[in-house]
């Protein structure tokens, strides 16, 4: 909209403006709240060749309601002394069905709700009806152009029944030229006042963002400033590189299919409408955040959809992840997201974060029905081998701590009976608690009364150290799990009802036996260290409260 209103509004009038030509120019788009309007002040853009022409110019950005009507009461006051008028109003508009307002900055969300009312309304917005007889009388052409979003219309929610938002019915026999349009058609045609070649009848005719209300003026050009058409191409050029859209090269190209930067704009339309270009530059507006795309990864993941990280970047492995999902989901394979994805994304995940707790809870029950008819078979731990018999097959079961701690009681027993030298041995070994120790203690005591604790120690540290579980503890180290992670985790893991001990972000012997219960009952491979489809399902219906 920047030079484009005005230049509208002055490209269709039909005669050339003089010395003694007015404007008045508004720009508003900085509304509070959700309305702020972007491009509102795009027609500002013209002031300055329009005041090179010999215009007078009366401006205002941004104009609150007395503002607003200062300028338009010094506007009535100088359009005696003006021969040529014209007037641009940029920004939000409402209607009454007899008249149509635009909208000030200040207070503006109860004015674009509706809830101030018509007379309330009329007293603080500028009514259109109020401009036309000042257009009306001018001696020379006379030109009220009005610029919205093309979207800005429609019922009110909680105003009154007859307000709505946008631009009204605007009457054709008003004797004045009437021109609406997009803030971009607006901005192009701002660019075109001093075109030779160009009217505004031609202008609307070219552009179809742009609706003249009437027949509008075919006279050319709208001003005549003696300059090229070289300087012109430039100034339009300038604002579609702002711009940078589709829409704004298409105007240029219209106007100068053959111009200076022909060739750059046909250049630049390619590369804006490859369909791949499109897509990662909707995704980029999203202006989605690490925390974000990390939820998107675990997600992906959740669904079975590999990432090959959840790192809250973007790589090859999470392109390939979502191309996957947008084919299975009846979207086209673009491997870049849109809102509607990303929330179709989100709705599936939590289903199955669902159905995984459902899934869990099941095999919980399982494992605990089973672990508890083995205790039973085992006598309920009724001697030394029948308690090892119990952590062999359960050593995180429900029973564990019950049988270690009657394996410490035996323990403490043998001590007593031991003699001082199978007690001194075996505190060394204790001491040293290592493969080394202990077999040392059975070659000393091949008999003695700590030979089933040694040797079934001696398998604890096997497993541990082995290659299984070593590769286990560098795959979780290859995550980075920071301090603030590893709390969150410890805290799903309590919440979950298993007992991971302190949560201080420490991964203690207590954090790995809990993460293996909960790998044992998500039927995931039981190491005890965490791996991406575990942090995948420990956090799978927790993960956005913890991201925030």
């Amino acid at each position: 909209m920047k030079g484009t209103i005005l230049s509208g509004v002055l490209a269709m009038t039909a005669l050339p403006v003089s010395a003694a030509d007015l404007a008045m120019i508004v720009g508003n788009g900085d509304y509070s709240g959700d309305r702020a309007l972007s491009s509102g002040e795009l027609p500002l853009r013209a002031v300055s060749d329009l005041e090179d022409a010999g215009v007078r110019v009366l401006q205002a950005r941004n104009a609150s309601s007395s503002a607003l009507r200062d300028l338009a009461e010094r506007f009535e006051e100088a359009a005696d002394d003006g021969e040529g008028l014209v007037v641009v109003l940029s920004g939000r508009f409402l209607s009454t069905g007899q008249d149509t307002y635009f909208l000030p900055v200040d207070r503006s969300p109860d004015l674009a709700a509706g809830a101030a009312g018509a007379l309330e309304l009329s007293r603080r917005a500028l009514p259109v009806s109020a401009l036309l007889p000042i257009l009306g009388e001018a001696d020379g052409p006379a030109l009220l152009v009005l610029a919205t979003e093309r979207g800005d219309r429609g019922t009110l929610s909680d105003g009154a029944a007859y307000l709505t938002r946008g631009l009204g019915q605007l009457p054709e026999d008003s004797g004045v030229t009437i021109v609406t349009g997009t803030p971009v058609a607006v901005a192009g045609l701002v660019t075109g006042l001093t075109d030779s070649g160009q009217s505004i009848a031609s202008m609307v005719r070219g552009t179809p963002e742009l609706t003249a209300v009437g027949e509008p003026p075919r006279r050319q050009p709208f001003l005549d400033t003696g300059g090229s058409s070289a300087g012109e191409d430039d100034r339009l050029w300038e604002v579609v590189r702002e711009l940078d859209t589709v829409a704004a090269i298409e105007l240029y190209l219209s106007r100068y299919p053959s111009g200076q930067h022909a060739g750059e704009a046909r250049d630049r339309l390619a590369y804006l409408s490859d369909p791949a270009r499109q897509a990662e530059a909707t995704e980029s507006a999203l202006g989605l955040s690490g925390d974000q795309r990390r939820e998107i990864q675990r997600n992906l993941s959740l669904l079975g959809y590999n990432t090959r990280g959840i790192d809250g970047i973007f790589g090859p492995g999470t392109r390939s992840a979502i191309g996957r999902f947008q084919e299975e989901n009846g979207f086209t394979r673009s491997t870049y997201l849109t809102r509607d994805q990303i929330l179709r994304l989100d709705d599936r995940a939590a289903v199955r974060a669902a159905e995984i707790e459902r899934e869990d809870a099941e095999r919980r029950r399982q494992r605990e029905a089973q672990d508890n008819a083995f205790w039973q078979d085992t006598g309920e731990g009724r001697d030394e081998t029948a308690l090892r018999q119990y952590l062999d097959r359960y050593p995180d079961g429900l029973h564990s701590e019950t049988a270690r701690d009657r394996l410490a009681a035996i323990e403490a027993r043998n001590r007593a009976q031991a003699d001082e030298a199978e007690n001194a041995h075996w505190a060394r070994a204790r001491s040293e608690d290592d493969v080394e120790g202990y077999r040392r203690y059975l070659e000393q005591h091949p008999n003695g009364r700590f030979e089933e604790t040694a040797r079934a120690r001696i398998e604890e540290l096997r497993q541990q150290g082995g290659q299984e579980n070593r590769a286990a503890a560098a795959e979780e180290q290859a995550l980075g799990l920071n301090a603030v992670t590893r709390r969150l985790i410890e805290q799903r893991l309590e919440g979950l009802g298993r007992n991971p001990g302190a949560v201080d972000g420490e991964f203690t012997d207590e954090t790995r036996r809990a993460l293996r219960q909960y790998q044992s009952d998500s039927g995931l491979p039981t190491s005890g260290y965490l791996n991406e489809p575990t942090v995948v399902r420990l956090l799978a219906d927790s993960v956005r409260s913890l991201l925030d």
